[in-house]
């Protein structure tokens, strides 16, 4: 609109040019927001350190997806800001299999509101279990939209030097520590024939080109 007065109230030839190419700009950038977006939902899954959240949030602000993180949303349940502490917070904590399964399931209920409303859509968790990843593949199935697994992993002595690294920064969301990790790798449990065909490995050790492992999303 402000552009389009500028125009009107052009008193140059030149100050006319510059204000058309920018309201042309602004109505060319209308047009394609307004294109219907293709939806997907991909699941960022691997253990702590494996850069599935520093990585798969670069990949939401390139490719405009809507990213929804365990870590917070499970704090956000028990009424925790996203780096609190929850040590002795909360009766029981956070991280019994009740409160996991709580989290999956209102992260369940979060993509489908964010598909049903036309938007592609990243989960980003651990995803250690087959039953917590069937949960998503079927909702993929129910919604109709295609589905990742974007495996993220790293070796050993990585994931375990960036576990340490961000407990010693702190202000993060995730609160596992070592002892959290070396859990999670004697649990997780492989990705089956199916689920293999529906991912990505993602090595982390190396600097992560989305152009190449995720070209498209139309």
């Amino acid at each position: 609109m402000v552009a389009g007065l500028r125009l009107a109230q052009a008193g140059d030839e030149a100050t006319r040019a510059d204000s058309l190419a920018q309201v042309q700009r602004y109505l060319a950038l209308a047009q394609q927001l307004r294109q219907p977006r293709a939806r997907w939902l991909l699941l960022a899954h691997g253990v702590s350190g494996s850069g599935k959240s520093h990585h798969s949030a670069r990949l939401s602000a390139e490719r405009g997806v809507v990213r929804l993180r365990a870590d917070v949303e499970r704090k956000r349940l028990f009424g925790l800001a996203p780096t609190a502490a929850s040590a002795g917070v909360v009766p029981g904590g956070i991280y019994t299999p009740d409160a996991t399964q709580r989290t999956y399931d209102h992260l369940t209920v979060l993509a489908a509101q964010v598909l049903s409303a036309g938007y592609p859509v990243l989960v980003d968790a651990t995803f250690l279990s087959h039953a917590h990843r069937a949960q998503f593949v079927a909702l993929a199935v129910q919604k109709q939209v295609p589905c990742r697994i974007l495996s993220f992993d790293a070796p050993l002595d990585v994931l375990r030097e960036r576990v340490e690294r961000r407990l010693r920064k702190g202000g993060n969301a995730s609160e596992a520590t070592l002892a959290v990790l070396e859990a999670q790798l004697k649990c997780r449990e492989p990705l089956d024939a199916t689920e293999q065909a529906l991912a990505i490995r993602v090595d982390t050790s190396h600097p992560v080109d989305w152009v190449a492992l995720l070209p498209t999303m139309d």
